[in-house]
Order: C-alpha cells, then structure tokens, then sequence
C-alpha cells in the first residue's frame, strides 16, 4: 500500500503539497530498504519450511502463491524501483519458477506474450 501510495498519491488523496516529491522519493527508498525486504524475509522462511515448495505447504499451489508470485514478478520487472530485490531471496526465485511452469500458467503466459 506504501508503494501505491506513492505512485498514485493522487488516488488516494494525497496533493503534491501533502505528499512531496522528496517525501515520496524517502519513502520508496525506505520501502526498498527494510519493508519490502522484511516481507520477503518472511515468505522466504513460509519456503524453507514447506515440503512441497508452496507457500501454504499445500501438495497444489494456494491462493497465496497465486496473489504473491504476481507480486514478485512485479518486483522483478522494475516496479518498486529496485529490480535486484529478490536476488538473496533463491526460494523465492524458485517459486516463481515453479508456478511459471504449471502447464495453465505457462499457457496463459504465452498467450499474454503473443497479445502485447
């Protein structure tokens, strides 16, 4: 919400006089810094204790890996302004790739892929 915040500051109600650029430049910089990454601290450590390799420990992926992988491809892409984010997160790497290769997944990737 930070992040979006930031980048629509207008959307939520924020005027530039409110939300500056030097105030959103600090609070990305923050957020890149310590939040983001504290988050996926957490999601990687949901990895290292799960056998299956899924978030939720399930034997299919859950509802979490269908909300986060987008994230972390959005992360990847530039979104947050520091695409090496995931770099020291390799669990997470590895689930992007895991769900990226679910045969639905990988089919509706190749379709969005056409299509742009």
């Amino acid at each position: 919400t930070g992040l979006r915040t930031c980048k629509y500051s207008a959307r939520f109600g924020f005027s530039s006089d409110v939300l500056t650029e030097e105030a959103i430049e600090s609070t990305k910089k923050t957020l890149n810094a310590e939040i983001i990454p504290k988050h996926l601290t957490n999601l990687q450590k949901c990895l290292e204790v799960s056998k299956s390799g899924w978030l939720a420990d399930t034997s299919d992926p859950s509802i979490a890996d269908f909300y986060w992988v987008p994230v972390l491809d959005s992360i990847v892409s530039g979104w947050t302004g520091d695409k090496d984010l995931l770099k020291n997160f390799p669990k997470l790497q590895d689930l992007q790739k895991k769900f990226h290769e679910l045969e639905k997944v990988a089919e509706y990737r190749a379709k969005k892929k056409q299509k742009v």
